[in-house]
């Protein structure tokens, strides 16, 4: 997962390496967020790479992560919150979380496995919600998921937790005023939300980090004198 995670650019010949060691579990999840190696390879849109991991991994089996996000959820996340259309206000309180992406077609296209445009997270968006936050609309991508089981469904009929489907996400982003009265106001309030979040989440992953490193320390074999 290193090899992924934290070698930029990607280093193809690393991982090659790495996963012919008889230990190594290509299946890893990460803790509390429940990250797999698609997931990471699908946020950094490397095509490449998801080639490879997925020679290895089938993206049957990304599943799902501890906030909800299939594969197709993490590729139309906005990149980060420069990309949401936070002058509206229905966007701005459905949109909770971003990703480090662009150009999110390629995640997606060409894969040969089933797309679950409905699918939601645990803010009751689809992919569709997330795709129709952004500032700019990636239309291709949108038009490349239409044509998918659902989809019509997905966009039409879904609420999120906050009571939006993704149309109404959609046209209130192409109607908004971006000098609307108190809009800084909520940006504060949703900036000190995120950041409660944010503690909390912490403080499980310390929790779930040593125990990790107990069970691997519990693991290693007593030195033979």
């Amino acid at each position: 997962m290193a090899s992924i995670v934290c070698c930029d650019p990607w280093n193809a010949e690393a991982y090659s390496t790495l996963r012919e060691h008889p230990r190594v579990d290509l299946g890893i999840r990460t803790p509390v967020y429940n990250l797999s190696l698609l997931h990471f390879a699908v946020a950094k849109l490397d095509l490449q790479m998801l080639k490879t991991i997925a020679a290895d991994v089938p993206l049957s089996e990304a599943g799902r992560t501890a906030l909800g996000h299939s594969i197709l959820h993490t590729a139309c996340l906005p990149l980060d919150e420069t990309w949401v259309q936070m002058h509206s206000l229905p966007i701005f309180t459905s949109c909770r979380e971003t990703r480090n992406l662009s150009e999110m077609e390629t995640a997606v296209e060409g894969t040969g496995e089933t797309i679950d445009v409905a699918a939601t997270d645990v803010h009751r968006n689809t992919a569709l919600h997330y795709l129709a936050s952004h500032r700019e609309i990636n239309e291709e991508l949108l038009d490349l998921l239409w044509d998918e089981n659902c989809a019509e469904e997905a966009w039409r009929g879904i609420k999120n937790r906050y009571g939006f489907t993704a149309v109404e996400l959609f046209k209130s982003g192409r109607n908004v005023v971006e000098e609307d009265e108190g809009f800084w106001n909520v940006v504060d309030t949703w900036d000190r939300e995120k950041e409660a979040e944010k503690e909390v989440w912490e403080e499980k992953f310390r929790g779930a980090s040593h125990a990790l490193v107990q069970k691997a320390l519990d693991m290693i074999e007593p030195v033979q004198s």
